[in-house]
């Protein structure tokens, strides 16, 4: 299948972050001790967020970009959204296993719990790598070979427009931290030319506040235009 560069490359980035999100997790959860209520905190705070991402990122596909799809002629399999049910039952499965870790009484053996995490955390992983990779191979190609560079951009708007702004304020900048230089440097391109001009303001907005200085200075000389669409 052939397709052109467009937007929609942002949900291959998007897949790229959650895979490189879960080695890190895996790590950090092998690495803390049942001692160490810092670190435990530290732990349930990062699968939060994650949930989060993961929960956005669901819903953005179930409720806008695949009904979009498929109206415009794309088969979509409902099997999809069944995974994301499964997974999202999953995230919430570690998420209480990390409360336990945090909120047990003094006494209480929490030990099962933080081992329930680490192989919650890696049969995840394998469940959603699985799904990524249908969703790379098939739908993805599919939609940006449909759609013109200017209408993936008008559906990645709103396939994002639902996301709580505290979120939109942290997982764009993680996504652009999370992907190589390379991809990160050209999706802005793509967005830079085909992105509405208020919305590119708003997200380049979003970017420049989150990364770190050497990530958008990296940028704003990889990126022509970039920094005045960044005021």
């Amino acid at each position: 299948m052939t397709w052109q560069s467009g937007p929609l490359e942002s949900w291959f980035d998007i897949h790229e972050a959650i895979r490189k999100e879960f080695p890190r997790l895996r790590k950090m959860a092998d690495d803390t001790d049942l001692g160490d209520t810092n670190g435990l905190k530290r732990l349930s705070d990062e699968v939060v967020f994650f949930a989060e991402v993961l929960t956005v990122h669901s819903l953005s596909e179930d409720g806008v970009g695949f009904p979009i799809m498929r109206s415009r002629g794309i088969s979509v399999p409902e099997s999809l959204s069944e995974d994301h049910h499964r997974e999202l039952t999953a995230i919430y499965d570690i998420r209480r296993s990390c409360l336990e870790l945090l909120f047990h009484e003094e006494g209480q053996d929490v030990a099962p719990a933080l081992d329930r995490v680490r192989q919650q955390l890696a049969a995840l992983e394998t469940d959603l790598n699985a799904h990524i990779t249908t969703e790379d191979d098939v739908i993805i190609p599919q939609a940006m070979a449909l759609f013109s560079p200017q209408e993936q951009a008008h559906l990645v708007v709103r396939m994002v427009a639902h996301t709580p702004a505290w979120l939109s304020e942290t997982v764009l900048p993680w996504m652009i931290e999370s992907i190589s230089r390379e991809h990160r440097v050209h999706l802005l391109k793509v967005w830079v030319d085909n992105m509405p001009p208020e919305a590119l303001r708003e997200k380049v907005g979003v970017i420049r506040a989150g990364v770190s200085p050497d990530t958008w200075r990296d940028l704003v000389e990889g990126v022509p235009g970039i920094g005045k669409a960044g005021g």
